[in-house]
């Protein structure tokens, strides 16, 4: 099980605070690294429960070791810049109007399953901004659908949104790109970082018809670190480990209402 206690691990000398899904990975020997990383997932928004990732290094982007890794920091330096979270997609006005007092907007998305619409909105409170200490407040995400033309909360969870303090030097919501990515009738909340450690944690909700309602698809952790091989075609990062993947087991099912990490 993953705990809920705060440590740190050491790299380069610096103490960094480690997120608690996080955690659990470095206990199965995973490595963290100090450069970015790249992979395909990230540029396709929605992650395929079947589409395997992998990192992107120099060798995928043409020209020597040398050269591929400058450009390689120059597409994660551009992707950054525009995941800024000034940019956030605003959900509609009567939406907005439902956001709780002391929070903002940080992502939203919509969703078409059928003939019923959902907007899934990913809040963060007002005192974010410029918090040195203390623990970070939790950032809700909620689902609406809409109805008689306008819409209704459908369900709520403080815990899919990882919190600003949990990806060490970076925040693995926003410096991830703030992500909320929809196909169908799956979601996918994208947290992860690239700067200090590496690595990614999506979780994907699905509306189960069976119950009407959202259930966990999976979740799925992966970690890169850096490349020990130096040879010129070698990739500069590397996966640690096959990506851990959870699910519920057979005629079981986790309401997106009840989810926790694991």
């Amino acid at each position: 099980m993953w705990h809920n206690q705060s440590r740190a691990i050491r790299i380069r000398g610096a103490l960094q605070p480690r997120s608690n899904r996080a955690r659990a990975w470095d206990r199965r020997g995973a490595r963290m690294a100090s450069l970015p990383v790249i992979s395909r997932s990230a540029m396709n928004p929605f992650m395929n429960r079947d589409d395997p990732k992998r990192s992107i290094g120099p060798a995928d982007l043409g020209g020597n070791r040398s050269r591929g890794a400058a450009r390689w920091l120059i597409a994660l330096v551009a992707a950054v810049a525009m995941a800024s979270p000034g940019s956030a997609r605003m959900p509609p006005a009567g939406i907005a109007r439902q956001v709780p007092a002391g929070f903002k907007v940080l992502a939203s998305a919509r969703m078409a399953a059928g003939h019923r619409i959902f907007e899934i909105v990913a809040l963060g409170h007002r005192s974010e901004s410029g918090r040195r200490s203390g623990a970070a407040p939790a950032r809700p995400l909620l689902v609406f659908e809409q109805k008689g033309g306008g819409f209704v909360l459908a369900g709520r969870n403080d815990h899919v949104v990882m919190k600003a303090d949990e990806g060490g030097q970076c925040d693995p919501f926003l410096d991830g790109g703030a992500t909320i990515a929809t196909k169908g009738r799956y979601f996918t909340v994208q947290n992860g970082v690239a700067c200090g450690q590496h690595w990614t944690d999506y979780v994907t909700f699905r509306l189960d018809d069976r119950i009407g309602a959202f259930v966990l698809d999976n979740e799925r952790f992966e970690s890169w670190s850096m490349n020990a091989d130096t040879s010129p075609d070698a990739e500069a990062m590397v996966r640690d480990a096959p990506p851990r993947i959870t699910r519920d087991g057979p005629g079981r099912f986790t309401l997106f209402t009840r989810w926790r990490p694991r």
